[in-house]
């Protein structure tokens, strides 16, 4: 529903569906839901609530969750926590970001 790939784009339904997966500890949503904020897709861009998102989502050595952690901060000028999530992720040497 988020992309309306296959269905009609529906935002509110997607934004539903995804917090049904939080609940349940679906990872990934959280990641989603996450970027969601962060782009301002859900309400103005909040780096906050995305921040929060993105940290309840990662787990040890989920190497794309400290990236895209990375990423985020950043995309926010927190350029100090950004290196401290980009250093975590490479130093899990794993070769999937």
């Amino acid at each position: 529903y988020r992309t309306g790939e296959g269905v009609q784009k529906n935002k509110s339904k997607a934004i539903s569906l995804l917090l049904q997966a939080t609940s349940q500890g679906d990872v990934y949503a959280l990641m989603r839901i996450g970027r969601m904020y962060k782009n301002g897709d859900i309400t103005a861009s909040e780096h906050s609530k995305a921040a929060e998102l993105f940290q309840k989502g990662q787990s040890p050595n989920d190497v794309s969750t400290m990236y895209y952690l990375g990423r985020f901060y950043e995309s926010s000028g927190d350029f100090h926590e950004a290196s401290s999530w980009m250093t975590k992720a490479n130093e899990t040497k794993s070769t999937y970001i």
